[in-house]
């Protein structure tokens, strides 16, 4: 089914182009979370997790040679998902405890260390060196050897480690802290969040701007040859009957040649572009009454109220067979109702169906439209709009429909359109490169929603963001049939 889009760009929440948040983390010892693993046979399976202290070590212990890493990990939970990590500083003091570990030392040579991602999951109150978790390389932070016995490592980049975090929060559970060469006698050696001085725990800093949610808007209404409706035409003689090019969408319930009869209708929207894990923030379905005074008539409360359900249909169906005898199932589920009319020409406009319509996206096998009928199937009442047959354009059915696919912007790509923005951050220049042949047209907006920028684009074209205020922006190309949304940093 071929369908008309009109891709709208709305913020769910605002914020200034410069408002970055700092986030200042040093917890205790009832708040943090760190432990030391001794990787010497005897004690493996020990867990400590309530030292002062923060090791990479390999030395030997009574004789026998071992080696000492270390986990941390800080509450990232507060930075949502795809937020930009300007910048990420992590401070580690040297331990004031000369009678435990020691302190760092270069004994055999360099003591350069290596902070890196951890990967899998682990507890504080059971992690040991046996069990300890997984790490990649990916990003990870050298430390450089020491310069004295006492050397604090303060304002420690790992911007690039914390930005993997919060993009991977699945995947992440803080650092591991390792010699890069575990071959003793070398050893760092740093306070915990179990140290009693409380400006000697770890310390990280991060700087970052919250990540936005752009919605993703589709309106979709088809034509004869594109759109999916039909009448249910439940009288004897006519149940068998399809309606697939009908004109009109009844729900009615009447007498036909002197024979009591109810009619249904459905309608099913092409929805296969929205994920099914979208969040549907919005659906608007807009109904049109009849403009043909000679089929089944307009709406009507000849016997009483008119009141109509839309349900969901939850077998397949198909337009060209359907028929009353075979009409799919439904079911009740945020069925919408709609009051009965108050005149035979009322339309029915932006009627919210936004919970149904969830429930289309996230259960795409067991979902087929709307059945449209009336609430009370006794005879004479009815209810009466165009279908997607309608010669008047202006009178198919139509269904506006809203939804975001998770905390960051949506880049939603509805065609083979390809683009691309580098380097993305950027400082002073920012390339837009796409594989449209034809001219369009770039817009700029800040966080906000002014318009900062305006440039046609045919190919390839290179702006100049030097004027740029620093922080995330929206960039948005315009095709003839759609707009393609992209976010980038200005640094």
């Amino acid at each position: 089914m071929k369908k008309i889009y009109s891709l709208l760009v709305s913020l769910l929440f605002c914020i200034g182009l410069n408002a970055q948040i700092t986030l200042t983390l040093q917890p205790d010892a009832t708040t943090g979370k760190d432990a030391m693993l001794h990787g010497t046979t005897g004690y493996m399976d020990n867990n400590y997790c309530t030292d002062s202290e923060l090791p990479a070590d390999a030395w030997t212990f009574g004789g026998t040679p071992g080696v000492i890493r270390s986990v941390i990990a800080f509450d990232l939970s507060t930075i949502p998902v795809n937020s930009t990590v300007t910048s990420a500083k992590l401070s580690l003091y040297a331990t004031n405890d000369v009678n435990s570990m020691g302190q760092h030392s270069t004994a055999s040579g360099p003591n350069d260390c290596w902070l890196e991602r951890i990967t899998s999951a682990w507890d504080e109150a059971t992690v040991t060196w046996n069990t300890q978790p997984t790490t990649t390389t990916q990003n990870h932070v050298a430390l450089p050897a020491s310069t004295s016995a006492t050397e604090n490592y303060t304002d420690i980049d790992v911007k690039n480690l914390l930005q993997d975090m919060v993009n991977n929060p699945l995947n992440s559970f803080g650092f591991m802290f390792k010699l890069q060469n575990e071959s003793y006698y070398r050893r760092m050696n740093f306070c915990s969040s179990d140290n009693t001085t409380p400006n000697l725990r770890p310390k990280l800093v991060i700087t970052y701007i919250p990540s936005i949610a752009i919605d993703t808007c589709i309106s979709l209404q088809p034509d004869a040859s594109t759109g999916k409706d039909a009448m249910l035409h439940g009288t004897t003689g006519y149940m068998d009957n399809n309606y697939g090019t009908d004109p009109e969408l009844p729900a009615d319930a009447w007498t036909f040649g002197g024979t009591a009869g109810v009619i249904r209708s459905v309608i099913a929207f092409d929805l296969s572009n929205i994920p099914s894990n979208a969040t549907v923030t919005s659906a608007k379905l807009s109904l049109y009454a009849t403009n043909d005074l000679n089929s089944m008539g307009q709406h009507s409360t000849a016997s009483g109220p008119n009141d109509c359900w839309l349900e969901r249909i939850t077998s397949a169906w198909d337009q060209s067979t359907v028929t009353w005898n075979n009409q799919p199932t439904t079911t009740t589920q945020n069925h919408v109702s709609l009051p009965a009319s108050d005149s035979a020409t009322e339309n029915y406009l932006n009627i919210d169906v936004k919970a149904i319509t969830q429930d289309m996206v996230s259960n795409p096998s067991s979902s087929f439209g709307f059945m449209f009928k009336l609430q009370n199937e006794s005879y004479y009442r009815r209810m009466n709009f165009c279908s997607s047959d309608n010669t008047t354009p202006a009178l198919r059915p139509k269904l506006e429909v809203c939804y975001s696919t998770s905390n960051g912007v949506n880049e939603q790509l509805l065609t083979n359109y390809i683009i691309s923005i580098y380097p993305n951050p950027t400082k002073d220049n920012l390339t837009i490169e796409t594989n449209i042949n034809t001219e369009q047209k770039i817009e700029i907006t800040n966080l906000i929603g002014q318009t900062i920028y305006t440039i046609y684009i045919n190919k390839k074209v290179t702006i100049n963001t030097s004027a740029f205020a620093k922080g995330v922006y929206i960039l948005k190309l315009s095709s003839d049939k759609e707009t393609i949304v992209r976010k980038f940093v200005k640094e």
